[in-house]
């Protein structure tokens, strides 16, 4: 029998009600599927759903209609313990997304405390070795995150998600908070990573050139709408959706001189 997929989304749609019978359709029948190994990126602007549909697939945000499967696994409250073992979520911000008053160690532990219930003899060498692979010291783990810098938060952030090794990980604009050199670390340690065990990513993103260095394929969404899914390649080099290449055109050029003629053209259009 064929391994179900690591990530199938159907026909998603997420609707928050609001008050006076108001609604707010944050995403609208979104369908792709995520095979092992493989980097999609699912990028769009703010307000895009991009965000939503991350959520909705760790179970954070609710599903109104489709169905979201992590390894054959329907997303649903009654499955939030097994679905935990099969995808975990880095978020946006290192600094809030770690608990100041904990050690490192207790931290990138506190899922296998839950799901396992080792003791500290048992995780204290399993969240040593995760340290190292995710490129810090052993010793970090008797410290606590106010004692490292936002790059090397991150990488606890992401050691934490690996510590009950997910099939999928969902990266919420995981580098958009770095400066651009600790971005280019963090990607690629992602990359090693995922060479390493085989990950799959869910890669969240409003920049194009963070996805370019990344993705597999690439799905972009307009208000809440998948608008154009494909390879990485064709989506750079031959955009179909008039969105997708207004985005494109958006992202910098780091030629200034390819820049400046491109914003002086824009400014032209802009001014008919």
């Amino acid at each position: 029998m064929t391994a179900p997929a690591p990530l199938e989304v159907e026909n998603l749609s997420v609707v928050y009600q609001g008050r006076r019978r108001s609604r707010l359709v944050a995403v609208s029948e979104v369908s792709f599927t995520l095979s092992r190994g493989e980097t999609l990126a699912l990028v769009g602007e703010s307000g895009s759903g991009k965000s939503t549909i991350g959520k909705a697939i760790v179970g954070l945000a609710p599903v109104s209609e489709g169905t979201v499967r992590v390894a054959g696994v329907p997303v649903r409250p009654a499955a939030r313990r097994e679905l935990a073992r099969l995808v975990q979520l880095v978020f946006q911000d290192p600094y809030s997304s770690l608990d100041p008053t904990k050690t490192v160690g207790h931290t990138i532990a506190q899922p296998l405390l839950v799901h396992e219930r080792l003791s500290a003899a048992q995780w204290g060498p399993l969240v040593r070795d995760l340290l190292v692979r995710v490129g810090l010291p052993a010793d970090a783990a008797r410290r606590y995150p106010a004692e490292f810098s936002g790059g090397q938060r991150q990488r606890i952030a992401i050691a934490r998600a690996l510590i009950v090794r997910p099939q999928v990980v969902v990266c919420d604009e995981p580098v958009s908070a770095l400066d651009l050199s600790v971005q280019a670390q963090i990607l690629n340690l992602l990359s090693q990573l995922q060479a390493d065990l085989g990950l799959s990513y869910l890669f969240i993103s409003h920049d194009l050139t963070v996805v370019r260095r990344l993705a597999h394929r690439v799905a972009v969404l307009q208000a809440g709408r998948l608008v154009e899914l494909g390879p990485a390649t064709d989506v750079y080099r031959e955009p179909q959706h008039p969105y997708t290449r207004a985005l494109l055109d958006a992202a910098p050029i780091a030629d200034p001189a390819v820049q400046r003629g491109r914003s002086l053209t824009q400014m032209m259009i802009d001014d008919r």
